[in-house]
């Protein structure tokens, strides 16, 4: 009985003083995954309400594999976590150790080779005093990746105690060093970032920062920068400057650009992550912010852009007739002088109106980015063809708003003189507004594609310039004398405007082949040549009152557009055409070999880097696609890029739970063959051929 009681009190003592106790420890089980170990942690076991603690998500991958940072690079996808806690315990976003760049084959990612913990700040926001544990949970979602990639996803949970003061747990040293060991938070900083060159960010670095090594900037915002290549940094006075090349493809500019910079400081690594605005177009040096062009010289190109919309021939003719109604009127020198302010007022008033329209536009359209548009294929087709058409105008191909000019004397005979100036500039910036395509167009593109307010102030300026003569001669009646005469000479300056806008044309058309190559290329050339036929049709149309063929004009013009956009949406993929591809489907795959035709399945997903190598060195190949062609071979591509039941079963089916899967079924039958996970054009031939 003694020794009976002695292994009771021992096991006792054993479990008591041994076992592990996870609420002390401030932990969760191990949950293991396909190739990784995820585990919840946290800083403090014992939790005071009001206080702030730190939470880990622990994930351990295989030897070989990784997973993603926020920003994924070329392929992947960011981890995920997804907190379920109690109700009153309040979490931040992921705090994000400084990744590592892995390039691939071509492709850039971002990501973690090796036990990482992301941190996530939390705080018990109310007392409870309940006695109840507090309960931690999270669901957490990764991409995995070496040769294949796999996604995988963990619940953890845990459970801390409350108490009047917190109480450090066993993991509180190691969370400490985690959080030490991430960048320092800067927030947004002085600088701003633009187009020139490339994708530019400068930014006034923190103090203690100037006499640092800038090493390697890593961008946390996505697709706007091409991986590959590492930029360009430079470092002067605490000035950062960095310059990427631009994505082929980039996403609309953000409001913000974020990223993550490592430097040389008194021999040892840091680490910064900072915020910018882009450049705001009116900076305190004088300078415009987008490039260092000065913001005076844009106003002043503004200003005399406004200006010779005087000499167009359709705007001429009504300042003529409002300046000699001016002279010729009884009204005293003071009155006189209101109507030149009213007109004045008239033009600026039209010209922000017109601005603010256009930038609304921009802001509804898919909240396009201050530059980006150009990043953007069918926008840059659109513009074009806009582009193209203008400067058809101004050869005299077609004529645009001709009947407006008739209107010039309008608010002559009005019983209120200011109130009939301000209606003439009014008329005169929509009589000028189809016929100044060289300066017009400017400034349309400005406000399309630069900030706000310095597109506001463009157009600003430019109805300046427009009203400055009528201005003048009101204030100054021996001006009227500089006005030139209309006359021939004015459609021949209007000519000569034309050769600019060709030249606007070819440099977007060679912008849109960098873009989307030569197929793309074909069609926006169709679509412009679409256009003429239309401009053809209705120039024809102009002197008689036949609807048909306006109407047959105007589907044309509305198809060249068409297209345009269309010729935007080309694949630059050079495996885009390669195959008619058939999407996977259980049915789709039963009917191809119940008839005995040869298969190749392909299950990829947007986000496999050993996909897309596979894709663009062996699928793409010219003796596949040849063999393809030659031998009937149905292409099946299956796109696991979102969840699909019907693709995760048939990757069961071949024991996979990654992607990518290569199978081959064979002509007339037969068992499928699965191939390597790493193709060359021979491995897929012989697949057949065998």
């Amino acid at each position: 009985m003694k020794r009976f009681l002695f292994v009771i009190y021992v096991g006792i003592w054993f479990a008591f003083w041994h076992s592990p106790n996870l609420a002390q420890q401030a932990q969760s089980p191990v949950v293991s995954g396909a190739q990784m170990d995820a585990q919840l942690v946290a800083s403090h076991s014992t939790i005071a309400a009001g206080e702030e603690f730190w939470i880990g998500v622990r994930l351990i991958p295989a030897d070989g594999w990784h997973f993603y940072f926020e920003n994924p690079g070329d392929t992947g996808l960011p981890t995920r976590i997804d907190w379920t806690s109690d109700t009153d315990i309040e979490t931040s976003a992921i705090h994000w150790p400084v990744p590592a760049r892995a390039d691939y084959q071509g492709f850039v990612n971002y990501g973690y080779y090796g036990e990482t913990i992301l941190l996530t700040k939390a705080k018990l926001t109310a007392p409870r005093q309940n006695g109840q544990p507090i309960q931690i949970s999270a669901n957490v979602a990764w991409l995995i990746c070496e040769e294949i990639c796999i996604p995988g996803q963990a619940r953890l949970e845990m459970n801390l105690e409350e108490g009047a003061a917190s109480t450090p747990s066993d993991w509180s040293q190691v969370l400490a060093g985690a959080v030490a060991a991430l960048p320092l938070e800067a927030g947004t900083l002085a600088g701003h970032y633009d187009l020139q060159g490339g994708f530019q960010v400068v930014a006034e670095l923190p103090a203690g920062y100037a006499d640092a090594t800038p090493l390697d900037l890593i961008p946390v915002s996505t697709r706007l920068v091409n991986n590959t290549r590492p930029p360009v940094l430079s470092l002067e006075g605490g000035q950062l400057t960095a310059l990427f090349e631009t994505a082929a493809r980039a996403a609309a500019l953000p409001t913000e650009f974020v990223g993550v910079l490592l430097v040389e400081l008194e021999g040892q690594v840091r680490a910064v992550r900072f915020d910018v605005l882009p450049a705001a177009g009116l900076s305190l040096d004088g300078s415009s912010g987008s490039g260092g062009t000065a913001l005076w010289l844009v106003l002043l190109l503004a200003l005399l852009g406004g200006l010779t919309l005087n000499l167009m021939p359709c705007v001429l003719p009504v300042l003529s007739l409002k300046v000699m109604h001016l002279l010729e009127s009884p009204d005293s020198t003071s009155h006189r002088h209101i109507q030149g302010v009213a007109y004045t007022a008239g033009v600026i008033v039209s010209f922000v109106l017109f601005a603010a329209a256009l930038i609304g536009l921009r802001a509804a359209g898919e909240q396009i980015g201050w530059g980006f548009q150009l990043q953007s294929p069918a926008f840059v087709a659109v513009l074009a063809l806009v582009i193209f058409a203008l400067a058809l105008s101004l050869s005299g191909f077609i004529h645009f708003g001709v009947g407006l000019t008739r209107l010039g004397s309008v608010g002559h005979s009005s019983r209120n003189p200011v109130a009939g100036s301000f209606a003439t500039g009014v008329l005169a910036v929509i009589v000028a507004t189809p016929c100044t395509a060289p300066f017009m167009g400017v400034a349309m593109g400005a406000a399309m594609t630069m900030h706000p307010l310095l597109a506001m102030l463009i157009f600003v300026f430019l109805g300046i310039g427009l009203a400055l003569p009528f201005l003048l001669i009101a204030f100054i009646p021996g001006a009227s004398n500089w006005l030139p005469r209309p006359g021939a000479w004015m459609e021949r300056i209007k000519e000569v405007l034309a050769f600019p806008l060709y030249f606007t044309a070819v440099w977007l058309l060679w912008v849109f082949s960098k873009q989307v190559g030569a197929d793309g290329m074909a069609v926006l050339m169709t679509a412009a040549v679409v256009l003429v036929i239309g401009l053809w049709i209705w120039r024809q149309t102009q002197l008689s009152d036949a609807l048909a063929p306006r109407l047959a004009a105007g589907a044309l013009v509305i198809l060249g557009f068409v297209l345009a956009i269309s010729a935007g949406n080309v694949s630059d993929d050079p495996n885009a055409d390669a195959f008619e591809r058939v999407p996977y489907s259980v049915s789709a795959l039963a009917a191809a070999t119940t008839n005995g035709q040869p298969v190749f399945v392909n299950m990829t997903a947007d986000w496999c880097i050993t996909c897309k190598v596979n894709e663009r060195v062996a699928l793409a190949n010219a003796q596949v696609l040849e063999f393809f062609a030659t031998s009937g071979v149905i292409y099946m591509e299956g796109d696991w890029t979102h969840a699909d039941a019907e693709i995760t079963a048939y990757l069961q089916q071949f024991e996979r739970n990654g992607v990518p899967l290569y199978v081959v079924y064979p002509a007339g039958g037969g068992s499928p063959r699965v191939l390597p996970q790493i193709l060359t054009p021979s491995i897929v031939v012989a697949a057949f051929e065998g």
